[in-house]
């Protein structure tokens, strides 16, 4: 799957998770930038990436991530 379509798969499930039609998600894009993103939140997103893309974290893997780049790099090295 393409970086962009990946992109457009985790601004949706933004958009549904903070109930928020307005979030535009961009590469650079971290949590700390969205408003209502918090911890708890966090779980939720990561949760539902993981159903969506089919696809498991660890938790190593979840807390070294800085933004939606490395979120996307590392979807990318789970489907493959």
């Amino acid at each position: 799957m393409e970086r962009s379509e990946i992109l457009n798969v985790i601004q949706d499930i933004l958009r549904d998770v903070l109930e928020d039609d307005e979030i535009v998600v961009s590469e650079e894009l971290c949590a700390k930038d969205v408003h209502g993103w918090d911890s708890l939140t966090h779980v939720n997103i990561i949760e539902v990436i993981e159903k969506k893309f089919n696809v498991k974290f660890t938790i190593g893997e979840i807390v070294v991530l800085n933004n939606i780049a490395g979120l996307i790099d590392l979807i990318q090295s789970k489907m493959q």
